[in-house]
């Protein structure tokens, strides 16, 4: 065989194995590495808590003072995120046991029309983000809502399910999903003592149910 065809072949070769790489990248290391992503967080600290003056919650009273309590959903990814919605998945005590009668709830964007039937899904560009409302309280009001279709402020049909939560401690998974993102999943611990509608609430975010379970104990030890 000639040095030249020698040549053509390795070129021949080199040039398969460059568009398989390049077929590769464009099929699946690209998509993957351009995919949105969400980053969900709270601290008990203004924005993601929020002071208000709201209708009261209660049929026959006036505005009140009102307490909320807002996850923060971030794309950190490196593309828009469509139809994005999050749901709370599910309320538990401590122990993990299910506290019912509950079903999951689409929770509400902040800054989204509470009338909305569904809750409104959102569009979250790269760097973009935006809070949800997750629980709510309210002067002289001895329990805590949660900003689910249940809530008095929903249009939605009025379903036997639980729609605040007396004093006590519990865990509450969250999930974000949207059209074109992987679902991300945390756990909220709530400590709720009854009482003061603002002192009397501790909400800490979690990236795993042991890691929450474990601190929804502390919380009963305290």
């Amino acid at each position: 065989m000639s040095s030249d065809a020698i040549i053509w072949i390795a070129v021949g070769s080199i040039a398969t194995a460059f568009i398989v790489i390049l077929n590769t990248y464009l099929l699946f290391v690209r998509p993957w590495w351009q995919k949105p992503k969400f980053t969900l967080d709270f601290e008990m600290v203004h924005p993601y808590c929020g002071d208000a003056i709201s209708g009261g919650f209660l049929r026959g009273i006036e505005n009140r003072a009102t307490f909320w309590l807002r996850v923060r959903v971030e794309n950190t990814g490196r593309s828009i995120a469509k139809t994005c919605l999050v749901k709370l998945i599910k309320i538990m005590d401590c122990d993990g046991n299910p506290v019912e009668p509950f079903d999951p709830t689409r929770l509400h964007w902040v800054a989204t029309p509470w009338g909305a039937d569904p809750f409104f899904s959102i569009t979250l560009n790269r760097e973009d983000y935006e809070y949800v409302d997750v629980l709510v309280t309210q002067e002289r009001i001895p329990y805590i809502l949660i900003c689910g279709d249940q809530f008095v402020w929903a249009k939605y049909e009025e379903r036997a399910l639980l729609k605040h939560l007396d004093k006590g401690c519990y865990i509450l998974q969250i999930t974000a999903y949207g059209e074109n993102v992987n679902p991300e999943t945390k756990y909220l611990t709530l400590k709720w003592s009854g009482t003061d509608f603002k002192k009397g609430v501790l909400l800490e975010i979690h990236d795993s149910f042991k890691k929450a379970r474990t601190r929804c104990k502390e919380y009963m030890r305290c």
